[in-house]
């Protein structure tokens, strides 16, 4: 019998073991949901540092595809165009227009993936926002109100060709609203005005003294020439002047013609020359700063980054994020644990150590207490206990 069961347990073979299910089908399901979809459609519009790699270079190759169509839609623009280049133009107008559409659709759609920064309003709110709400408040924005005059002047240009309308040529200016999407793409103004931020306070110092000097040199102006000059008419074309002089720029439409006038020309434009430099010069050293403090902190060895193991982003304002390997965590973890045990052997060798005083100290006590008893019963029938209390002694 023991045999048999022996070959009955030999043939049933071992008892398989419950693994959690991962194949490629329950991977492929999870992408096809909904919200992952939707998910990686805001990762693919946005650019996420943190969505696959695929995912970022299909999103910059977009970006860079829609950043061309903006550029030719301003480059190919012209009053004289034969029919071949107004084929052509229509066709990027064209395409522009489908691309800018869809993608406005896409957004709307995806938005609710978008996570909002925490404010206190949002904190004291008693329920998160929903999919509508967050639409909503997508659709209002102001970048989306942009792209949607900037969509909806290029629809009026398809639209209109008829030539009692082609005042409504005028909204192309709107067009420039365009150049929004690709500073929303790549963020390339975001660093200058990180710098123009930081150092607003000096801009500003800057802009009111050159603001001042603006004014006084055209109201200086003014009363030296206004009266033998009839190109001074008037103190707004005499700012006029002084703003050309300051920025060294003199078109020569206005100029001075008495000595004196000529004089404060001179220093006007020897002052423009050292004043206008100053908001370069600042912005420039902010630069610089802002260079060396990334150098600073990347040359430290506690925030240099592992290059096996970094996620390197592709916005110049977004940190790397370095993410350890689980061997390293571990021996961490095993270090911390040793150093934690090491610390609580140490406090326990100490209070051993208080506990073997204290009770030297108290047995000393005692000693002290029996020879002051022997002492003043000898000396006397009765022993003083408020004296003995005085000294900090209890009696026994």
């Amino acid at each position: 019998m023991a045999c048999a069961s022996g070959s009955n347990a030999s043939t049933a073979g071992p008892t398989p073991l419950l693994l959690p299910t991962t194949t490629e089908e329950q991977r492929h399901s999870d992408f096809a949901s909904p919200r992952s979809c939707r998910r990686h459609l805001w990762d693919f519009l946005g650019s996420d540092p943190s969505a696959p790699r695929v995912l970022r270079r299909a999103s910059i190759a977009y970006h860079c595809l829609i950043t061309t169509l903006i550029v030719a839609l301003f480059a190919c623009d012209s009053k004289r165009m034969t029919d071949e280049q107004k084929q052509v133009f229509r066709i990027i107008e064209l395409s522009s227009a489908i691309f800018f559409s869809v993608e406005y659709i896409l957004r709307i759609y995806a938005c609710v993936e978008q996570e909002l920064p925490a404010s206190p309003r949002r904190r004291r709110a008693r329920h998160p926002p929903t999919k509508c709400e967050k639409r909503i408040r997508a659709v209002f924005s102001i970048a989306m109100i942009l792209d949607l005059l900037s969509l909806l002047s290029m629809v009026l240009d398809l639209l209109v060709d008829s030539s009692h309308f082609r005042g409504l040529l005028s909204l192309r200016i709107v067009r420039l609203f365009n150049i929004i999407r690709v500073e929303r793409s790549f963020k390339i103004f975001r660093p200058v005005m990180r710098v123009v931020w930081h150092k607003r306070h000096e801009l500003l110092a800057t802009m009111g003294l050159a603001g001042l000097l603006l004014f006084t040199s055209a109201a200086t102006m003014y009363y030296l020439e206004s009266s033998d000059n009839e190109q001074f008419s008037s103190m707004l074309v005499s700012m006029w002047w002084a703003t050309t002089a300051l920025t060294t720029i003199g078109y020569g439409d206005i100029v001075p013609q008495t000595p004196l006038g000529r004089f404060c020309g001179c220093i006007v434009g020897f002052l423009g020359v050292t004043l206008f430099a100053l908001p370069a010069g600042i912005v420039s050293a902010g630069f610089q700063d802002m260079v060396q403090g990334q150098e600073g902190s990347s040359s430290s060895p506690d925030s240099r980054p592992n290059i096996s193991t970094t996620s390197f982003s592709f916005y110049a304002d977004t940190p790397a994020v370095t993410v350890a390997p689980p061997s390293k965590i571990r021996k961490e973890s095993e270090r911390s644990g040793d150093e934690i045990d090491a610390l609580r052997a140490e406090m326990s060798a100490r209070l051993n150590s208080l506990q073997t005083e204290l009770t030297e100290l108290r047995s000393g006590q005692s000693q002290i207490l029996l020879a002051l008893q022997a002492l003043q019963a000898s000396s006397s029938p009765a022993p003083d206990t408020a004296a003995v209390r005085q000294i900090g002694i209890e009696p026994a």
